[in-house]
């Protein structure tokens, strides 16, 4: 099967799909598909080799802001969006925070999604083009709801199947203002009921956007997320001193703020004074002075160790650092591929209930859970993991045996070859 898989990047840090989306392309071709992963927006930032990094980059972010913005840019010729989409041009603006802000991009959203009709029509025609003329594959996979617009021009022009996969949008519409939030939710969901067919990661994901574009549960099909563990071992001996780890994205609402506090309350009770506490993720353009202020906070800076934007081995190494993960976020995560890595690495988790990381651990048995309304309950949940290294082992035994078996790279590219092919 040829498919061709259209992922937004984010140019400069680390981002949770696109490390899936390329997983699941090097997957889809070690099985002996024809599967190509192409960049919209920004290059991508993925773990291990890029599986993009030969393919052109559409839709690029400059090109797309200009013609949001200025008229002008809506007929320029065509080398000139071929320039300002070259890879040398698009790292000079990486760090550019407004080409990611969800505040900042409501208008330039409502126009991706109307697809011909909206203000990068000309780029779209481009991509499609390229897509029939060049490719013409059996399925365009798009990696997320926001170019569900896209998938519709595309699946017009080309008469290719096109199927949408649900996974990083959900926060990124929910931070737009009104009146932009309900419209690009309304505007969504008349895009993704155009297309072959929806893919959510969790059951969680499937749910809240159900609710939020009022689109049939049963139209929606749910393929739980992979990755490549392979460079993920479990560590030999127990921790003493116990480490609390922390792994996403540094920042204020993926919560490590609220994790260096959970920290300093551990070590006020028995058995826990001298707790360690790692923190380690991406940083966003504009992140960097959070990241300060979290140094900043620490009480004892030589029992915090903060780390940013690892390679592949270094994450893995980071891991096996570990006592326990906590993540805990103010929103509720969709897909949690942090809590993949961590029982990969044979490393229990504590996670709220309510989000895909909850729906993780009960699946795989990994970790302990607690309710986000009560931030008490995570300090007790991790209280019992990190004095108990009995219960650590066994969290982390059976959590990294059913990531082995249900979530790799393969495992989740089985799924999908067996619903592309249905």
């Amino acid at each position: 099967m040829r498919v061709l898989h259209l992922t937004a990047g984010t140019g400069s840090y680390h981002c949770g799909s696109c490390i899936r989306d390329n997983a699941l392309v090097a997957a889809l071709q070690a099985l002996g598909h024809e599967a190509l992963l192409v960049p919209l927006y920004l290059p991508l930032v993925v773990d291990g080799e890029d599986c993009s990094v030969d393919q052109p980059l559409f839709l690029g972010g400059i090109n797309t802001y200009l013609q949001q913005n200025m008229p002008l840019f809506r007929r320029v010729p065509g080398w000139v969006n071929r320039v300002l989409d070259a890879r040398p041009i698009m790292k000079r603006v990486v760090g550019v925070a407004s080409l990611t802000n969800p505040v900042d991009l409501g208008e330039m959203t409502l126009s991706l999604l109307q697809g011909f009709g909206g203000h990068q029509a000309a780029e779209i025609r481009r991509l499609a083009a390229w897509i029939r003329d060049d490719i013409q594959p059996d399925v365009v996979v798009m990696s997320n709801g926001l170019l569900a617009g896209v998938g519709v021009a595309i699946r017009e022009l080309c008469g290719v199947k096109v199927v949408c996969t649900l996974q990083s949008e959900l926060h990124f519409v929910d931070g737009l203002l009104e009146p932009h939030r309900g419209q690009v939710w309304t505007q969504m969901a008349a895009a993704l009921q155009n297309l072959d067919g929806v893919v959510a990661v969790s059951e969680y994901c499937k749910e809240q956007t159900s609710k939020r574009c009022g689109l049939a549960a049963d139209d929606i099909c749910v393929i739980p997320s992979g990755l490549d563990i392979r460079s993920f071992k479990p560590r030999e001996t127990h921790h003493a001193p116990p480490v609390l780890g922390y792994f996403a994205r540094l920042s204020e609402e993926k919560g490590a703020l609220v994790a260096l506090q959970a920290f300093e309350s551990l070590r006020q009770r028995a058995g826990l004074t001298d707790l360690r506490l790692h923190m380690g993720g991406s940083v966003a353009p504009g992140g960097q002075s959070f990241v300060n202020t979290l140094t900043t906070a620490a009480s004892d800076l030589q029992a915090v160790h903060i780390a940013s934007n690892l390679s592949t081995a270094e994450k893995a190494t980071f891991f096996q650092g570990m006592s326990v993960l906590c993540v805990p976020g103010r929103m509720h995560e969709v897909a949690g591929l942090y809590v993949i890595e961590a029982l990969a690495s044979g490393v229990p988790v504590v996670a709220a209930g309510e989000g895909g990381a909850g729906e993780l651990i009960r699946a795989t048995g990994g970790g302990l859970t607690y309710s986000a309304s009560k931030p008490s309950a995570m300090i007790d949940a991790l209280e019992t993991v990190l004095t108990d290294p009995a219960l650590q082992l066994e969290l982390g035994t059976r959590g990294q045996a059913y990531v082995q078996r249900e979530h790799t790279a393969r495992a989740m590219a089985k799924r999908w070859l067996d619903y592309l092919e249905a």
